[in-house]
């Protein structure tokens, strides 16, 4: 089994629009997308703003949910992190370094 051994410091939040969640280096250890009245879907970007290199993809159908979780895999950036969400009321729980 594999252990992942979390630094700090570390930042925990939920989103419900498109958005810049940290400039610079980092990694992001979890998210949680969950579909809202329709499908949502969550594009990770390495950069600032929606664009450039995609680092992952969740999609989630109406009142489900999905996960990226540190098991599955851990996503470093060096640019910034964005994250589009598309969908009606989606919701992104993340963790970063």
């Amino acid at each position: 089994m594999t252990q992942i051994i979390y630094q700090e410091p570390l930042e925990s939040n939920c989103i419900q629009e498109s958005a810049l969640i940290k400039t610079g280096a980092g990694k992001l250890y979890y998210a949680v997308l969950a579909g809202g009245s329709d499908s949502a879907t969550a594009t990770f970007y390495d950069n600032t703003a929606s664009g450039g290199e995609r680092e992952a993809f969740l999609a989630a159908t109406a009142g489900t949910s999905t996960a990226l979780s540190p098991v599955t895999k851990c996503i470093s950036f060096k640019t910034g992190l964005y994250i589009a969400l598309t969908g009606t009321n989606p919701h992104l729980t993340y963790m970063v370094e």
